[in-house]
């Protein structure tokens, strides 16, 4: 499924402009952005991943469009929507929200929209193109995303793209 949707943008990849495309292995869903984690608190981490797993059992997510953030005037980041019909994601993602926050983990900033980032855009010479072309884009049938368990992972930032590994994976429901 990584693979279609990194196809999704194949169109956009004529344009002229600098847009880092996300490789298909590495789209992923992020419900909550640690930062640096010192190896004393990724037991804490992993048990309120575990705490938060409990509350909830498996789910089903669709798709929904493609946009960008921070807005259509500075697109900074092209990314494909989930749709969240029975909010069921939403309140897990408060629930882990609230296990991190207990455990000492900072609240997060930013308001969470569910997404998967395709593409970063590094220099634009035609926004109104962009948003113009993101526009046109067909989004296949895509088959709903199946959430049966989450990661606790690690992102290692190079030059040649994010190295992810896992740390810990937990299963909804216990």
């Amino acid at each position: 499924m990584q693979q279609q949707m990194a196809v999704i943008c194949m169109p956009l990849h004529a344009l002229p402009d600098k847009i880092t495309w996300v490789k298909p292995q590495n789209i992923h869903l992020s419900l909550r952005f640690l930062g640096e984690v010192s190896i004393e608190l990724l037991p804490k981490a992993e048990a309120a991943l575990s705490q938060a797993a409990k509350t909830c059992t498996a789910f089903s997510i669709g798709f929904t469009n493609t946009g960008v953030f921070p807005d259509v005037k500075r697109p900074r980041v092209i990314w494909l929507g989930l749709e969240d019909s029975t909010a069921r994601l939403g309140r897990f993602k408060q629930e882990i929200d609230k296990a991190l926050n207990d455990c000492g983990f900072a609240p997060e900033k930013r308001a969470f929209k569910a997404h998967l980032t395709l593409g970063r855009v590094r220099r634009l010479k035609d926004t109104k193109r962009l948003i113009s072309k993101l526009g046109t884009l067909v989004l296949p049938e895509l088959a709903l995303l199946e959430v049966k368990y989450i990661h606790l992972m690690r992102s290692q930032l190079r030059p040649q793209g994010p190295i992810y590994s896992v740390l810990e994976t937990v299963q909804l429901g216990g």
